[in-house]
């Protein structure tokens, strides 16, 4: 079959972190352009302090933390 080029400016860090938050791209992975933000950002997160606070703590008390803060913030969200 023919091939088809396709040229588009595209804002990487908005659309890989959109597509790829839901099921993980190895094609996109391999572009240096989405690499370099998935590193920059893994660096950021890393030391963030949730990331502390769940970092000693086995998957079932990562679960039970995590499920809080979702609750906590869904019900600020929704005004409860």
């Amino acid at each position: 079959g023919d091939g088809n080029v396709i040229v588009a400016d595209v804002d990487w860090e908005r659309f890989a972190g959109t597509f790829m938050a839901q099921r993980p791209s190895p094609l996109l992975r391999e572009l240096s352009e989405v690499r370099a933000v998935f590193e920059a950002t893994s660096a950021e997160q890393g030391t963030s302090a949730l990331a502390q606070r769940l970092a000693g703590l086995d998957d079932a008390e990562q679960e039970r933390q995590l499920t809080d803060l979702v609750r906590y913030e869904a019900a600020a969200v929704l005004g409860h």
